[in-house]
């Protein structure tokens, strides 16, 4: 028998009034489109249903009834189709797809002898579809009434296919088209169910038929009497009809089978560390799910919720997994749990209206929402200052021109009298919602969401509280949001242990070093401090690599040479500062300027900058006192670079130190390149000049750039350092060089060798002079704080 057409005529006649049963279905399972997507996915679907089916089994009533969504792609396939179409394009191709995405399923599922029949049943519907779809062609334009009857094709074919798969293990299984039993209203796309309809029509329905197992489809539904009128649920609609089901068959428990083993305490695509909520309640899943949490949906929680059926999100791919259970009450694991998840809204336009006007005048939000909602624009936030100076609310971006129209339409003689000042809009918002019913209880929640966020440089525009104490929802910037979840999830989840999220630029022997030195003390730090270092990304002058769940230290440059796609330094930089972490340490072993410019942004997302690239720390007087007036104090990061100065040496600090006590310094003399001093002193021993340079390259003494020392750049740099510390303030081209000593700076790589020699004559007579009057010769830089200034010279 077909459960197609399960109409009222082929329901027993004289029946009457369906009597509801202590229960008619154990439990109701929902699938959705990622368990559905592909064979190896519906093995596990029809697993689960047969384990499931054997287990619950007692006596000759079936024990579950299942609600299955659209093969995974499949709405969004129609979608495109009904779009080109409407358009007057080709969409055949688009159908194709489609149709091969089942007959795969058919052909690897259904058993041979049944093939042909059901490989009849779907090029059935297929015809179909293309019927409508070349009407719309040639009307160009899709009705929602036409739209709606389109995208049940999705659920009709997956939920035919599933059951006739099922068929050799459990042989009473068929389909039910659910526009037979779920009734609702005739808002085509997004419809609301008549509840008490529906409910009689699914008892009187599966009470009669009490031994076949159906997979019913998802999604779909209709008004009046038959199909004709179909309607889809809108977003979530699957899990919202296993829902309607649970309550109409008294079901003990509604199960919604996903790709994640539950619901987590933050989305796994945005933080590193989520942990899976064992328990939570109705309304603590409401309140996520409004505020961005798409494991489930408001709107699927009602009829389980008002009829106390438990459910559970468990994972196809995970079945004994133990995943999440909402109830109405939750048991005493979590209790201890003040915030039970972390959800955000990533794009929304605050709408703030303000002035003088509004104190204390009654009636003023009253017209603002009888505005908003003739103009049908949903409010998701709302704030109030408590003076009633100003009223700030959340919009979808998409409707904040047509809420301030709207507004300051209705306040307009206001506006004009200046009582108020019209309607401001901020763009490129987000909301972050902590959500539990802890919170009730607990004390200093809101202080730690604040000083968190206050620590990271994140700056709130708004905050609101529901009545309940149950959610607390702060206004931030678009571009914070991520480092805002990570930030709040580690303070309310990830306590115990602090992770450093790393990034380092360079690829050469500095950087093999660091990355050396942090795996042989990662382990030690995470068992004696508490600290776990996570390597997030590795970049090079060329390409990047980047791991939100950590690279590991002791092959991460190994995975940056094998990396073949490219990008280039900034990119790295922009997504370091875009999803910059609670504790982000950017360390630069470079060599090159590529990251010196971007330092302040970093900082000011809260990164902390270490540096031991000279030419980025010898950056332009007036960047480097910002670096500094940016960093270092009580919630700020910090900005260190003394290792670019002879190795961990403390010569900076110290020197720091003295100058902040008192101008004790007067002078300060230093031969600050090993480079030189090597050359030097090979000179002294007879070897020419340029001999000895090449000598101090094989040796590994010289920079992966030779020139920077052989033309005084990296000297100069180091001069400039220790100047700046010294308390002067003064740029590169403020140090003197000394003429006849170092070729350019700008020597082309092959013509270094003789430029060198060019310098031989000359030094080789210095050396002899020295020499004779019994002293040695040296590159010596000299920097003279009474005066202001600076220099190298050789003596």
């Amino acid at each position: 028998m077909s459960a197609e057409e399960p109409s009222p005529k082929r329901q027993r006649r004289g029946a009457g009034e369906v009597k509801r049963l202590p229960m008619v279905r154990k439990e109701v399972h929902k699938f959705g489109g990622s368990s559905c997507a592909t064979p190896d996915s519906i093995r596990m679907v029809t697993s689960i249903i047969k384990d499931t089916y054997k287990r619950l089994k007692n006596g000759t009533s079936c024990p579950i009834t299942v609600c299955v969504s659209a093969m995974g792609k499949t709405t969004d396939g129609l979608i495109e189709c009904t779009e080109l179409a409407a358009e007057q394009l080709d969409y055949v191709p688009k159908v194709e797809v489609i149709r091969q995405r089942h007959l795969v399923v058919i052909n690897e599922l259904v058993p041979e002898k049944e093939r042909p029949r059901v490989i009849a049943e779907l090029e059935e519907k297929l015809s179909e579809l293309a019927q409508i779809l070349s009407g719309i062609s040639a009307l160009k334009e899709a009705s929602p009434r036409v739209r709606a009857r389109i995208l049940t094709f999705g659920e009709r074919m997956s939920a035919s296919i599933i059951a006739e798969v099922l068929k050799k293990d459990i042989p009473d299984t068929d389909w039910c088209d659910a526009r037979h039993i779920i009734k609702t209203n005739a808002e085509y796309l997004s419809a609301e169910v008549d509840v008490p309809t529906t409910n009689a029509l699914a008892r009187k329905f599966f009470s009669e038929r009490n031994s076949t197992l159906f997979i019913t489809t998802g999604f779909i539904s209709s008004h009046g009497e038959g199909v004709k009128e179909t309607t889809v649920l809108g977003r979530g609609g699957s899990d919202y009809s296993a829902s309607l089901l649970g309550a109409a068959l008294a079901s003990q428990l509604i199960l919604i089978w996903t790709d994640v083993d539950g619901v987590f305490t933050a989305d796994p695509r945005k933080v590193a560390n989520p942990v899976r909520i064992p328990e939570m309640t109705f309304l603590e899943a409401m309140e996520l799910s409004f505020f961005g949490a798409k494991v489930i949906y408001a709107p699927t929680m009602g009829p389980a919720m008002a009829n106390n059926i438990p459910m559970q999100i468990k994972s196809t791919f995970l079945p004994n997994g133990e995943g999440t259970s909402i109830s109405n009450k939750t048991s005493a694991q979590t209790k201890g749990w003040s915030v039970r998840g972390i959800t955000s809204i990533s794009n929304v336009c605050i709408v703030v209206l303000e002035g003088c006007g509004m104190v204390g005048v009654a009636g003023v939000s009253g017209r603002l929402f009888t505005t908003l909602n003739h103009e049908r624009i949903n409010v998701i936030l709302i704030s109030q200052a408590s003076s009633e100076h100003s009223i700030c609310m959340a919009v979808d971006p998409a409707r904040a021109e047509d809420a301030k129209r709207a507004i300051d339409k209705e306040f307009e003689a206001e506006i004009k009298k200046k009582h108020i000042d019209g309607v401001t809009l901020k763009h490129n918002c987000a909301i972050i919602a902590c959500v539990g019913e802890g919170m009730v209880s607990s004390v200093g929640v809101l202080g730690r969401l604040t000083s968190s966020l206050a620590k990271n440089m994140i700056n709130i525009v708004s905050v609101a509280q529901g009545s309940s104490e149950m959610n607390i929802s702060v206004v931030i910037k678009s571009e914070d949001e991520n480092r805002a979840l990570i930030t709040l999830h580690e303070t309310f989840f990830e306590e115990k242990t602090k992770v450093l999220y790393v990034f380092v630029a360079g690829a050469g022997r500095v950087a093999a070093a660091v990355l050396n030195i942090l795996a042989k003390t990662a382990k030690e730090w995470e068992e004696k401090q508490a600290l776990r270092v996570c390597l997030v990304g590795v970049c090079s002058s060329k390409k990047h690599i980047w791991n939100l769940h950590g690279i590991p230290l002791d092959a991460a440059l190994d995975q940056l040479k094998a990396q073949s796609t490219s990008s280039k330094p900034a990119k790295f930089v922009e997504q370091v500062a875009a999803t910059a972490f609670a504790h982000t340490y950017f360390i630069d072993c470079s060599s090159a300027t590529d990251f010196a410019p971007s330092y302040e942004a970093l900082i000011g997302k809260g990164v902390n900058v270490i540096t031991c690239n000279k030419a980025s720390a010898a950056c332009p007087m007036g960047l480097y006192n910002q670096l500094l007036s940016m960093s270092g104090s009580v919630h700020r990061p910090s900005y260190l670079c003394r290792t670019a100065l002879d190795a961990t040496l403390p010569i900076l600090p110290v020197l720091r130190s003295f100058t902040s006590v008192s101008n004790c310094i007067s002078s300060v003399e230093l031969s600050m390149s090993c480079t030189l001093s090597f050359v030097f002193a090979q000179m002294h021993s007879g070897m020419a000049f340029s001999e000895a340079c090449k000598l101090a390259k094989q040796k590994g003494l010289c920079e992966s750039d030779e020139r920077g020392d052989f033309s005084g750049a990296d000297f100069q740099r180091r001069m400039l350092l220790i100047a700046r510390a010294a308390g002067l303030s003064m740029d590169l081209g403020d140090i003197a060089m000394p003429k006849g000593l170092f070729i350019a700076a700008d020597c082309p790589l092959n013509a270094v060798d003789k430029s060198l020699k060019a310098h031989d004559r000359q030094l080789a007579a210095q050396v002899a002079a020295a020499k004779a009057s019994g002293k040695t010769l040296r590159c010596i830089g000299v920097i003279d704080v009474a005066s202001s200034s600076a220099r190298i010279e050789v003596q």
